[in-house]
């Protein structure tokens, strides 16, 4: 990693891992609170998405000489409570899309954010412009299910 790009890359790589472990953590957290087939399986082809480009993110991270930092065990707790508080009442598929779609553009904000003020690597940039790309799908997709 070159030194002008080091603290750069560093950092949208935390972000993009951060971003793709919630988005996996999430889904686990959420998918067997669901009903309707269609979503589930709209669910798992995301997931798969997010394991993918877990473990492309650490390759690429080993590469840089960095080591991504995992969400910490705080935010998965307040993840998990929130999911199962804002889903004890209503389990209708559309809030739950709803969820999802709100999550995902967290996400998507934060490291749209990063990767437009970094003077990074191409390589850094172009993966995490993908899951940029593949999330802002994925929110396409879930709103069939409003």
């Amino acid at each position: 990693m070159n030194n002008k790009n080091t603290s750069t890359n560093s950092k949208i790589l935390d972000d993009a891992y951060k971003n793709v472990r919630m988005g996996s953590y999430a889904i686990d957290c959420i998918v067997d609170k669901i009903e309707d087939q269609g979503l589930k399986d709209l669910l798992k082809k995301q997931d798969k998405f997010y394991l993918e480009n877990t473990i492309m993110l650490e390759d690429l991270s080993k590469r840089l000489g960095h080591k991504p930092k995992e969400i910490g065990a705080m935010l998965k707790a307040s993840s998990f409570s929130s999911i199962n508080l804002k889903t004890l009442f209503n389990k209708d598929t559309s809030h739950i899309a709803e969820m999802l779609v709100n999550g995902t553009t967290m996400g998507i904000t934060t490291l749209t954010k990063e990767v437009n003020s970094a003077d990074a690597d191409e390589e850094v940039l172009t993966l995490a412009n993908s899951i940029i790309a593949n999330q802002e799908k994925f929110i396409e997709s879930l709103k069939e299910f409003l």
